[in-house]
């Protein structure tokens, strides 16, 4: 789970609470690493969605840190469209708000633009045929 570590102090005593450790309020910016130690035994105690709903209602900052497979069906991911699949792979989206109509190129095929590439370096013709016939092109 992750913690926004910019709450306010409100925040991070009900945070801390939640957690149930309500003892490691002032201690949250200490480099004590028994800080570190408490906070990863209080989270392997129970399960990610335990803690989603444990924490759920805390008015703050608090999200889970996803699998890759579980981001596409993320509410906000789903619902903003950021994950797409397209003929040519998978597309992701900025998290701006576009026209519907936008989306990017796709990359293009092996080999679709050598000819262009090649006339920019001056081969063409005569030249261009031989190197196809080549198998180079």
């Amino acid at each position: 789970m992750l913690v926004n570590g910019d709450s306010t102090t409100g925040e991070r005593r009900a945070q801390l609470t939640a957690l149930e450790l309500p003892d490691l309020v002032d201690l949250q910016f200490s480099d004590d690493g028994a800080v570190r130690v408490a906070l990863e035994e209080i989270f392997a105690s129970r399960t990610r969605i335990e803690w989603q709903r444990k924490l759920s209602a805390l008015d703050a900052c608090c999200e889970p840190v996803l699998n890759l497979d579980e981001v596409r069906s993320h509410p906000q991911v789903a619902a903003r469209r950021l994950i797409e699949t397209r003929e040519s792979g998978v597309e992701v989206r900025p998290a701006i708000p576009l026209s519907e109509g936008w989306r990017r190129l796709d990359a293009p095929r092996l080999g679709e633009h050598t000819v262009e590439v090649l006339a920019e370096l001056g081969i063409e013709g005569p030249q261009l045929e031989d190197m196809k016939t080549a198998g180079v092109v």
